[in-house]
């Protein structure tokens, strides 16, 4: 079951910084999530994935973004299903989730410190898919170099 378009919904996506701040919450995430992750060679995404959840992966891709640019993106995407959402309050809440997760006691969002940062507020979507790509089979070849 695909539940990509729930998880990216407005009612979730506006709730995730007071949930995230539950340290019980967190806590049995982290672990369902290093479980799957132990058992399956996977893409994970979130905002402390790197630092948090998963420390030791082998390849970690912080993207990043212009709030402006993120806002344009996530009005396009909304308009594009029908919806007629305003422009001002997602830059808002977008501003808002930042701020909420730069600052939290718990987890704060921060690039893990052997991240590969990405800024893509200028990049198209294939681009940012090819630099990664590229990023990690580098990796990969002297990952094994080193062995």
């Amino acid at each position: 079951m695909d539940l990509t378009a729930y998880l990216r919904g407005g009612a979730v996506e506006n709730n995730v910084p007071f949930v995230a701040k539950v340290p019980k919450v967190r806590e049995k995430v982290r672990a369902v999530q290093r479980q799957i992750a132990e058992s399956e060679n996977i893409v994970v995404e979130g905002r402390d994935i790197g630092t948090v959840v998963l420390p030791n992966s082998q390849n970690k891709i912080f993207l990043t973004a212009d709030p402006k640019v993120r806002a344009t993106r996530r009005f396009k995407q909304l308009c594009a299903k029908g919806q007629k959402p305003s422009m001002r309050k997602i830059y808002a809440d977008i501003l808002k989730r930042d701020e909420l997760d730069r600052t939290r006691a718990i987890s704060p969002l921060v690039p893990a410190q052997d991240a590969f940062v990405v800024d893509t507020s200028s990049m198209q979507a294939t681009e940012v898919v090819d630099l990664i790509l590229t990023k990690i089979k580098t990796t990969q070849k002297n990952y094994g170099a080193e062995r």
